[in-house]
């Protein structure tokens, strides 16, 4: 048998691994300042809308007068089964 050279055994530094987030559930306004977050809260019930779909139109608008190009979704998306 062919002889090969030893595998050094040095020790190897642990991946730095992300954290997992610890509330994935939390709401989008929770790190925001109070203030700003019942403001938000206060325009998406105006308009009869989510925090969520409201902040998404914001950044596509900004997006979009900023000359961005964004990708077009022609249908929507995948469904599950």
């Amino acid at each position: 048998m062919p002889k090969y050279d030893e595998v050094p055994q040095d020790q190897q530094l642990p991946s730095k691994l992300s954290a997992p987030d610890p509330d994935p559930y939390r709401s989008f306004t929770s790190e925001l300042p109070v203030s700003v977050a019942r403001a938000l809260r206060a325009t998406a019930a105006l308009q009869g809308v989510t925090v969520k779909s409201l902040l998404t139109q914001a950044v596509t608008d900004y997006l979009t007068r900023e000359g961005v190009p964004l990708p077009h979704r022609t249908t929507p998306g995948p469904t599950k089964p």
